[in-house]
């Protein structure tokens, strides 16, 4: 049997899955996928700095701040200003960003028990090790 083509199958799985995932996320709450994301990291820890979302996110810090401001700009987050460091911003989930976590957080159960369907916790454990090693390795 001939070894899988991995890069070929992530990549179009990346392709369908965010074409899916952006379709549900936009019909349901209105926002992309990214947004989405930030939104249910900020729901984990709010208050978070610009460098850390772009970290957890897996994006530049130019794409945070771009994520940052349509957001804030849709009324869902806010920046205040870090009390630790003068220099530095936070982001905030106002009472709308918190609306939609709570909205959000069942298309995200939703998205991923259609992902894990048929398979085994096992196997799901082996693919989310196998996804988090190829994110560290292509840092």
């Amino acid at each position: 049997m001939a070894r899988p083509r991995l890069y070929q199958l992530l990549v179009q799985a990346g392709h369908r899955l965010s074409r899916h995932a952006g379709a549900q996320s936009r019909e349901q709450l209105g926002v992309t996928p990214a947004q989405l994301g930030v939104v249910l990291i900020l729901g984990a820890q709010d208050g978070q700095r610009l460098t850390q979302l772009a970290q957890a996110v897996g994006v530049n810090k130019s794409a945070m701040t771009k994520l940052a401001e349509q957001l804030i700009g849709s009324g869902y987050a806010e920046r205040r200003a870090c009390a630790s460091d003068a220099r530095a911003s936070e982001l905030w989930l106002t009472d709308a960003g918190t609306t939609l976590l709570r909205r959000g957080r069942p298309l995200e159960r939703r998205l991923s028990a259609e992902l894990t369907e048929g398979f085994s916790e096992q196997e799901i454990h082996t693919v989310a090790r196998f996804l988090r090693t190829l994110i560290e390795r292509t840092r």
